[in-house]
């Protein structure tokens, strides 16, 4: 089920690659936990799918899921930490809710310094990232 739909998101086939994936999803969870490696991973599918489509309430609460995960299975302060904070910061960027983002792109930021080091170009480009959320936020 999860390679058809795979198939169907590389050839952008999304409306036939959402509900397969739905269902992977739910009978994963009737097998797994949710914080298992197999789910998470369709859950990762699942947001991309959702944010592609503009389903940006699905979208951030699959995102949120994966936020936890990564907090419980490496740490408040790893780079998966940083990196699905800053993808949770991009949706609710998306949805347009600039002050709810800025908060998740400065924890990201604050692991993304320590981790990378100032200089990097990824600690610059969420910088600058916030920054836009920021002015977005008080236009």
């Amino acid at each position: 089920m999860k390679n058809l739909a795979a198939f169907y998101m590389q050839y952008q086939k999304l409306d036939l690659a959402t509900p397969l994936y739905s269902k992977a999803y739910a009978v994963q969870l009737q097998h797994f936990e949710e914080t298992d490696p197999k789910v998470i991973d369709t859950i990762v599918k699942l947001v991309a799918l959702h944010r592609e489509q503009g389903m940006l309430g699905a979208a951030e609460q699959f995102q949120k899921k994966i936020v936890e995960f990564n907090r419980i299975h490496f740490g408040e302060y790893h780079l998966e930490v940083a990196k699905s904070l800053n993808n949770l910061a991009v949706i609710r960027c998306l949805q347009q809710s600039y002050s709810e983002a800025i908060p998740l792109y400065d924890e990201a930021i604050l692991i993304y310094k320590n981790e990378l080091g100032a200089d990097h170009s990824v600690v610059i480009t969420t910088i600058n990232n916030r920054q836009l959320a920021k002015n977005l936020s008080q236009s």
